[in-house]
């Protein structure tokens, strides 16, 4: 294999003019008969270490090994199960309600995907977001969680929150979309994103964060929305964020991780970091959620520190979309 490598290292070259050209390669191994006794198992198996080669970057060879089979059927059965849900309407969402700290009111819900398949089994996100935010039906699913929560916002009268991904951050037409629809429901939509992607290009992150705060018409008569939609950051203090991009975002909401609140009963190191994240929105003059409050000892001490939302298992899990009119009903 490194007399094969040593070939591809060396450049070709073309044409009259010898050209050089580089020449990179990536290669799949199989071994018969410990990998397959037929050449249809060798040459998946090999498609295999393939696929796992060109991941780790050009040049790269790989032999097969069971796990790469393994990936490789859970990425087939993914896909498959994706690719069922755009063509027959199977992505649907659950609503986590997130409370006033001080009175336990419900201030909103965060709208969080799902899947049920055919059979009417559920799968959480962690079955196939990964694969959805980098596949081919990112767009249209995210257009349509954005349909879905505007229509949703409309019927309850209620603020929802929408996570979108950093590669729709990116998109200036999906961005447009989120735009126009200021208009029709202002601030009771929440736009959220995570610090990771907020934060990977500042420059261009305020331009885009500008034009949704400020909900600046793009046709017609120039003119700010008097009601704008609020944008969240999410994950905070997971990233890498420095304070002067805090400072720099118009942004209006920080979501405090959920393993900062996990810890914070644990020690006085714990209970001081979320406290120093509270009060530094509070001085920066943005509204502070806690996730994950799963005991009544961390609901206390947020109380103690202001918090201003809080939402976890605690009070409320994700409901289905039936059950949400029960809740704003009781």
């Amino acid at each position: 294999m490194d007399k094969l490598s040593g070939i591809f290292k060396k450049p070709i070259k073309a044409g009259e003019k010898n050209i050089q050209i580089q020449v990179g390669i990536n290669a799949g191994i199989t071994l018969f008969p410990d990998d397959g006794d037929d050449f249809g198992t060798l040459y998946e198996r090999a498609s295999a270490a393939l696929s796992n080669a060109k991941k780790e970057g050009k040049g790269d060879i790989e032999f097969f090994n069971p796990v790469m089979e393994e990936k490789a059927v859970s990425f087939v059965r993914t896909e498959n199960l994706v690719d069922s849900a755009i063509k027959d309407n199977l992505f649907i969402f659950y609503y986590q309600p997130y409370f006033n700290t001080g009175d336990l009111s419900t201030a909103g819900f965060e709208a969080l995907v799902r899947l049920k398949d055919k059979e009417g089994k559920i799968y959480s996100p962690a079955a196939f977001i990964d694969y959805l935010e980098n596949s081919v039906y990112l767009k249209p699913f995210e257009e349509f969680a954005l349909e879905t929560v505007l229509k949703s916002i409309e019927k309850w009268h209620v603020n929802i929150s929408l996570n979108i991904s950093a590669k729709s951050f990116k998109r200036h037409d999906f961005m447009q979309k989120i735009l126009n629809a200021c208009y029709s429901v202002g601030s009771r939509l929440t736009i959220e994103i995570t610090e990771r992607a907020l934060v990977e290009d500042i420059g261009k992150t305020r331009s885009l964060l500008s034009g949704l705060k400020f909900c600046k018409k793009q046709h017609g008569e120039e003119g700010i929305c008097e009601n704008p939609l609020k944008i969240a950051m999410d994950d905070f203090g997971t990233g890498y964020s420095s304070l002067f991009c805090l400072k720099d975002l118009p942004i209006n909401i920080l979501k405090i991780d959920i393993s900062f609140i996990r810890d914070i009963a644990k020690g006085h190191k714990e209970l001081a970091l979320v406290k120093a994240i509270v009060e530094l929105a509070r001085e920066l003059g943005l509204k502070t959620v806690a996730e994950g409050v799963e005991t009544e000892e961390q609901l206390g001490l947020l109380k103690k520190l202001n918090c201003d939302f809080v939402q976890g298992f605690l009070l409320a899990r994700p409901m289905p979309e039936e059950e949400v009119s029960k809740f704003l009903g009781k």
